[in-house]
């Protein structure tokens, strides 16, 4: 059973281990973050979520009972008046957990905490093409695609595409 727990300074040095060169570092996080990835970088993001209405939200994925961390998840461009946000950087750290359903679980808990906590209407999110399994994952707890974005991200002359998608809160959900 996932947690999600506030994102806290000293778990950074786990994040940063889950992160192996600059290409999966511009997948997963975008341009935001280069490479190597640091403390200095992750504590900046990390201000973003003080205050009473932050613009961003950071958890750790915790499955419990056990108590291991096992994911990392973002809440970006928060906007209470829209009542809308955008999920980043989304991360089962330890490939030998992936594929196991740790990733639908952990979005799951934060599209009912987003959808409840914040009675936000919509959340959306950008993934790239290739990554059939976030893809399938994401269609799979209702996202559908409302924008294609051709050659947005570019790495060592590849050019990447994204897929931006949308899941609304449903009529009589938390």
């Amino acid at each position: 059973m996932i947690k999600l727990e506030k994102f806290e300074i000293e778990d950074c040095d786990r994040l940063i281990s889950w992160i192996p060169d600059a290409r999966f570092l511009l997948q997963w996080a975008g341009p935001q973050y280069s490479w190597p990835l640091d403390r200095k970088q992750i504590a900046e993001n990390l201000n973003k979520t003080e205050g009473k209405r932050p613009e961003r939200y950071i958890f750790k994925a915790v499955d419990s009972p056990a108590g291991d961390v096992v994911g990392h998840i973002e809440f970006i461009r928060v906007d209470y008046e829209k009542l809308t946000g955008h999920i980043g950087r989304v991360l089962i750290g330890n490939p030998s957990n992936r594929g196991k359903g740790l990733g639908k679980e952990m979005l799951s808990v934060f599209i009912d905490w987003a959808f409840g906590k914040l009675r936000l209407e919509e959340v959306t999110l950008s993934v790239f093409d290739f990554n059939a399994p976030a893809l399938e994952c994401y269609k799979g707890l209702g996202f559908k695609r409302f924008k294609f974005m051709r050659g947005a991200r570019r790495f060592e002359g590849e050019s990447w595409n994204i897929v931006r998608m949308r899941l609304q809160r449903k009529k009589g959900r938390r």
